[in-house]
């Protein structure tokens, strides 16, 4: 078996098991509800879902794209997308199952729902936790060779040696076609990834062919909307389709009226927590500045001002200009991220703060006002302009985030380059898809406390 079929064969096995786990569970919970003994047996017999719940994950493309022929993974929103609609399919039948012959069935219809919003949290985390070890222990890690200029097969080449995700191993890296095909066919390498130009990769095409089974171009080293395409074709002539939701209004006003409603559950929730802790503050540092405002810039450059529980000492600014003035090393880490990894600037409490990310949490006021969204680009300032350069106006017309890409991408780990690209991806590809698998991923980040500063 090579590697990218065994990786598929370890990816269903995952998925088995968190499926088992979450019907295990939801009959658990419904066990105590009930106050009724839990069914294992039950539980265990409606193992014909299980196989239901695969084919419709191969009928979607789950196990990279073909169980027998496997190629690239699917993006992060795109599988979670899936594995979602999987789920809910699976959770139909078994309604329909019930329908006919579950009048002596113990398991009641909600234990079916619990079990489903298990599986849709816990399914992708589950798949990432196995590609951490596979990556970790080089296991089911699918050769691949690059072809093209040398500036972006390095760039593809880095991405895929520190990302868990692809489970893409680069063999070799060549500019010319005719070199690859011959070292591939000779080192059984199936897969090829072409950086080349769109003109370059046409002349190459039929050589590619001659060996690889799998041919994945990429010929612009920009970001390119992506989400939510569909490949059409019209007697001959190829291309794919692209859908701007941010000029579907109904689908914009519904991210409104969610975000609206998760922001007031959130200020319910958290508001609390966070002006106790800063009341601690204020007794701490005799400081009686517990909030902090400043300026943001908005969709479109529209300034606002933003709100939040203040985490650092009131001369924090003067404290900062001294210290870039005197630490070349800390001007340059500052000019390169936009954040110092240890800021001395920040309080004790306000460390505690900014861990939690409940420092954020006045900004789901602003939310409810229209000047944010809780989830989209970071808002930033007036200096930090000139680095989205040409870019700028697209990345910014969508509102600004609490949370985005940024943030669950490692957050103060990320380069202020890498930090343009997410907001510009995020811009370019918006769905509300992206917003629920970038909420997951939040709490999960919250709750690990990674990257946070």
């Amino acid at each position: 078996m090579n590697s990218g079929r065994f990786r598929v064969l370890l990816l269903m096995v995952c998925d088995a098991l968190c499926l088992g786990a979450s019907w295990i569970l939801a009959a658990w919970v419904s066990a105590r509800i009930e106050s009724a003994p839990l069914d294992f047996e039950y539980v265990y017999s409606r193992w014909g879902f299980l196989v239901i719940f695969w084919a419709l994950n191969i009928f979607t493309r789950l196990y990279h794209g073909n169980p027998l022929y496997p190629s690239a993974p699917l993006a992060p929103v795109e599988e979670f997308r899936r594995l979602t609609l999987t789920t809910l399919g699976t959770t139909a039948v078994f309604f329909a199952y019930l329908a006919f012959y579950g009048k002596a069935s113990p398991l009641p219809s909600y234990a079916v729902i619990i079990a489903a919003g298990i599986n849709i949290i816990f399914a992708p985390q589950g798949r990432n936790i196995l590609r951490y070890f596979l990556k970790k222990w080089n296991i089911a890690q699918i050769p691949v060779v690059l072809l093209g200029p040398k500036k972006e097969t390095k760039r593809l080449e880095r991405i895929f040696r520190h990302s868990i995700y692809f489970g893409l191993s680069v063999k070799q890296v060549f500019t010319k076609a005719e070199d690859a095909q011959v070292w591939a066919r000779e080192h059984k390498v199936k897969h090829c990834i072409s950086c080349q130009p769109l003109r370059v990769f046409r002349a190459s095409l039929r050589t590619l062919l001659g060996w690889f089974s799998i041919i994945i171009s990429l010929p612009e080293p920009s970001v390119f909307p992506i989400a939510m395409t569909r490949p059409v074709e019209f007697s001959g002539y190829g291309g794919i389709e692209m859908a701007n939701q941010l000029r579907q209004k109904g689908i914009v006003a519904a991210k409104r009226v969610v975000e609206a409603s998760l922001a007031v559950f959130g200020v319910v929730i958290l508001f609390v927590p966070g002006l106790l802790i800063s009341i601690v503050l204020i007794l701490v540092y005799r400081d009686f500045n517990i909030f902090y405002r400043t300026q943001r810039l908005g969709r479109r450059g529209v300034p606002f001002t933003i709100w939040k529980f203040r985490s650092m000492y009131t001369d924090a600014d003067a404290r900062l200009a001294e210290l870039l003035e005197n630490n070349p090393e800390l001007r340059e880490e500052w000019e390169t991220t936009g954040k110092l990894a240890n800021d001395p600037r920040i309080t004790s409490i306000g460390k505690m703060l900014r861990k939690t990310s409940l420092d954020e949490v006045p900004q789901l006021f602003n939310v409810l006002r229209g000047d944010m969204a809780l989830i989209g680009p970071r808002p930033i300032v007036e200096r930090e302009v000139p680095y989205y350069g040409e870019h700028y106006l697209t990345a910014f017309s969508v509102k600004p985030g609490i949370t985005g890409l940024w943030q669950v991408s490692g957050r103060s780990g990320v380069d202020y380059e890498a930090r343009v690209a997410l907001d510009l991806y995020y811009a370019q590809n918006w769905n509300l898809w992206m917003d629920c698998w970038i909420l997951l991923k939040t709490v999960a980040v919250v709750l690990i406390q990674r990257g946070a500063c």
